[in-house]
Parts: structure tokens; sequence; C-alpha cells
């Protein structure tokens, strides 16, 4: 995250700011979300890369002649121009409260909250609309429901070979699996992973709760990160006096204002070849292959 460019204020506020960022944190880098994502000057813009298709033979004769359909790495760009704000004010401060930064950034921190909340839920949205979709076993436990999940998901993507990273779970679904007899096994390793508020893992993986997640959309999402990018750029958090500028004028108020760029691509196959199994020259797309990211439903029967 460009926590740096393109920032218009203090390091107090910064440092405040960076301290409360992830009151909802669904995007875990490395789990859920690429790290890997590399920011234009002023962090107008985000970028980063995805795998070209390669030509494959397993059955090669050795010095035979060779033909290939290779193509580079692929860059993709983010634009970080639009984003979330805030704008707030105190009215009529005391001079002895105007002039505290440990009170005007307690109001500054609790919109920053919201605002990043808001890029979060945001981030739901965009990972639901752009899933492959799927289906568990009609009546399965929740544990089964994961774990079978979880061989579809290494089947689907046996050409690439990569795996879950993370799972997001609707809050339904979480209750179900903290409920799961085959889940809560009596060992103290177990015992330690059911805490309400703690990750949770099934095979290694982390299990993340997610209340904005819809159960009408989802149960449960896995994730490989290297599918979901999502990058933010701090632009502006400040006080100026709320008697200035436009709209409504609160003489000797304060006023906060906040601006952060963001957005989110998540990744197919017509966007990494490296997902395809079947490269087709005509249109330079796999005709097939796999998914970084697929939410899964119960089936209807």
């Amino acid at each position: 995250m460009a926590y740096t460019s393109g920032f218009n204020g203090d390091h107090v506020a910064l440092k405040h700011i960076i301290n409360t960022m992830n009151a909802k944190d669904y995007l875990i880098p490395g789990v859920i979300a690429n790290p890997a994502v590399s920011y234009t000057v002023m962090g107008e813009s985000a970028f980063f890369y995805t795998k070209g298709a390669t030509t494959l033979d397993a059955s090669h004769n050795l010095g035979a002649a060779s033909t290939t359909s290779v193509r580079g790495g692929r860059r993709i760009d983010v634009s970080l121009t639009t984003g979330g704000k805030f704008d707030f004010v105190i009215p009529g401060p005391e001079l002895k409260t105007a002039a505290s930064v440990d009170v005007k950034t307690r109001y500054i921190i609790e919109e920053t909250i919201r605002l990043l909340n808001a890029r979060q839920e945001a981030a739901i949205t965009a990972i639901v609309a752009a899933a492959v979709e799927k289906e568990y076993t009609y009546g399965a436990t929740a544990f089964a429901a994961i774990t079978n999940a979880i061989a579809t998901y290494r089947v689907d993507n046996k050409a690439t070979n990569h795996k879950v990273t993370g799972i997001l779970v609707c809050p339904s679904f979480w209750a179900e699996l903290l409920q799961d007899n085959k889940y809560i096994r009596s060992t103290d390793r177990a015992d330690l992973k059911v805490f309400d508020g703690q990750i949770l893992e099934v095979a290694g993986i982390p299990i993340i709760e997610c209340p904005d997640l819809s159960s009408s959309d989802a149960d449960f999402i896995l994730v490989n990160y290297n599918g979901v990018a999502a990058p933010m750029n701090i632009a502006t958090f400040k006080m100026v006096p709320a008697d200035m500028g436009g709209g409504t004028a609160y003489i000797g108020g304060e006023r906060g204002l906040g601006e952060i760029g963001y957005n989110f691509k998540i990744v197919t196959k017509s966007d990494d070849y490296f997902l395809g199994t079947a490269f087709d020259s005509s249109t330079g797309v796999p005709s097939a292959g796999g998914y970084y990211v697929a939410l899964f439903t119960e089936a209807s029967s």
C-alpha cells in the first residue's frame, strides 16, 4: 500500500491513520490480496504483472524442429483516481480543544475507519462479481463442504498446481463451522483455533469471517492471493478551519477532510495465460483452464 505516495498531511496524523486502518481486514496481503503491486509516481495508478502463455510439449523429441506460441508477461494497470472521501465538522470547539492534535485526530481516526471499512466492503462486492461459481454437496457439514471444495479447487487447477491461500466465509457458515463436531476436535491444537474473533484454519489455510459476504452470494470463497489486486493510495487527511471553503460555514469550527484512491482487479484466465490449458492462437486467449477465485454455495438437491 502506498502510505506515503501522494500523501498531503503531517506525520502525526499519518501515524494515527496507519495504526487504525484494519478495522475490517479481509484483504490480508499474501492470504487474500496480492502484495506484489507497484505504484506510479504520486500513487495515481498501480500495476502488476501476470504470466504469459508458453508452448509445452511433454513428449518432445530431442533435436526435433520446434514451433512456439510464447507470449510475454502482461502488465495490468489499475486506476486509483477515484475512491472515497469524508468531510465532517466539529462546530465551535474551545480554543484548547481546537489546538489539541489528540482531540482532533480522534475524529479523523473514526472517519478513517469508516472510509477504510467501505473499501473492504467494496472489495467483497468485486470478488463476488468476478469469482468462478461452484457448488458443494447438498446437506454436507461445514467442515466437509470446505475440504471437498479445496479438493475441487486443486483438481480444477492441476495444470498450474497453485493452491488456496485464504478462505472468506459468510457469518452463518462461520457459525456452522464452529459447531461442526468434525472440526472442533478435542485436541489442544484445535481448541486454540475456535475462539470467536480469531482466524481459524482448515488444512493449514486461514479462514476469515466476512460479515459483508452475504449467504445469498456465497457460503464461502476460496482465494489464491495472486488473483486479487487491491491497491490503495492515501491522498489527503487533514484538519482545516470550518469557516473556509464551500458549503455551510461554522465560525470557529474545525473541519476534517479525508480522501483515498482505491480500486480492485480480480484476475481471470483472460488476464493470466498461466491459467489456460488450451491456448487459442487465433484469439490470443486460453479457451479452457483454471481460476484464482471461486465462490461456493450449497447444491439445491
